[in-house]
């Protein structure tokens, strides 16, 4: 059998990653701090609630950022799902540890990572179909393996958050799936064509159509928003504000939320 070699392996995931970037959104995450975190590529910037640019990260050489969870604005995890890698970093954007290869014999193929509330991390595997924990030294506490097999053949989540003590993943196909601390599956809702969600507050933020919409997950009903603006650019909810990257996609705005 003939084997691709290290360097033409890499120019064609570096060549599969230009092609990505032309349609990859700019995204926006938010920490409990206030401060705003706008991903571009392979870069990161930080502003403080005013706008005013506070630091900047460049991991140049671990590809396209797939993700970052701000839950912890003091060890903010940057996930690069191409190559398998995290990185660890502070408040001031500088490295405290990695890259970190998730991709072994336990994960092949990680596809989503999110922070858990006691500085663990959830992992996704899209080939096992599994859910991982990993403690704060990336020991894995906590397995779940072939979630296909009870939720649908060709499961495929796209986001991943934490939440309190449960986890949710979204398949834009069948729904959003909750588990919950120990990996168990205990609610599956039939909320379809989500990309992209918020939790806060008991309330699952979504867009469709590129309009924000709100689901309690509590009495599992709809609730009316006054903001009905069309969205153009990727979004996240924080304290009932939607923060937004603005047209230069280099700053952002916030609106605050209304209920009817």
């Amino acid at each position: 059998m003939r084997l691709f070699s290290p360097i033409i392996t890499l120019s064609i995931i570096l060549l599969i990653q230009q092609a990505n970037a032309q349609t990859l959104p700019r995204r926006i995450n938010v920490d409990n701090l206030g401060n705003v975190y706008i991903v571009k590529e392979n870069k990161i910037t930080k502003f403080d609630s005013e706008n005013k640019l506070l630091a900047t990260y460049s991991g140049k050489s671990q590809g396209y950022i797939s993700s970052i969870d701000v839950a912890d604005p003091f060890r903010i995890i940057v996930f690069y799902s191409d190559f398998g890698q995290i990185v660890f970093l502070d408040n001031t954007l500088s490295v405290i540890q990695g890259p970190i290869a998730l991709n072994n014999s336990e994960f092949p193929a990680p596809t989503l990572v999110c922070n858990a509330p006691d500085k663990s991390i959830w992992v996704y595997d899209k080939q096992w179909h599994a859910l991982a924990k990993l403690n704060e030294n990336l020991q894995t506490t906590l397995l779940v393996k072939d979630l296909h097999v009870i939720l649908e053949p060709d499961f495929a989540p796209v986001f991943m958050q934490s939440y309190g003590n449960n986890i949710y993943l979204t398949d834009p196909r069948y729904g959003l799936f909750i588990f919950d601390f120990y990996g168990a599956l205990t609610r599956r809702l039939h909320l379809k064509n989500i990309f992209y969600f918020d939790v806060e507050n008991n309330t699952l933020y979504f867009s469709e159509d590129s309009v924000i919409k709100a689901f309690n997950l509590l009495s599992l009903t709809d609730i009316k928003l006054t903001h009905k603006d069309t969205l153009k650019s990727s979004f996240t909810i924080k304290n009932n504000f939607i923060y937004f990257i603005n047209s230069n996609d280099i700053t952002y705005n916030k609106l605050k939320l209304s209920f009817k």
